[in-house]
């Protein structure tokens, strides 16, 4: 994380990562990143935006789906805006975007989630 300024916060992030499991069909090695950007706003509110990217590629084919061995890219971006509404419940709505372009069509989509929720700190 990097600080900006006392309102702005920078947050970069670099994954690899080696999945196994008892399939080489779902065993895979995975390298990304993402990059937030957080906003302090009046009245007890925050900002956050994130992008990320990431490439997963597969040990195997899975048989029943194709005899090509997977290959992901995912895309993702979204946003949140948080409301403290006193010291222990915070408010949040957020939406997300997810594209996983995929060498299969089972696996290739995209997505939008909206999500809310009720944080409550004790």
């Amino acid at each position: 994380r990097y600080i900006i300024s006392g309102k702005d916060f920078l947050s970069v992030n670099a994954t690899v990562r080696r999945e196994r499991t008892q399939r080489d069909y779902y065993t895979n090695d995975q390298w990304g990143g993402s990059l937030g950007y957080t906003r302090i706003l009046p009245l007890d509110m925050y900002a956050n935006a994130r992008i990320g990217f990431r490439n997963s590629q597969y040990d195997g084919p899975d048989g029943l789906i194709s005899q090509r061995t997977r290959d992901d890219n995912e895309y993702t971006a979204g946003l949140n805006i948080a409301k403290r509404l006193n010291e222990t419940v915070t408010l949040s709505a957020g939406y997300q975007y997810r594209n996983v372009d995929s060498n299969l069509s089972n696996y290739d989509y995209d997505n939008h989630k909206v999500t809310s929720s009720v944080s409550l700190r004790f």
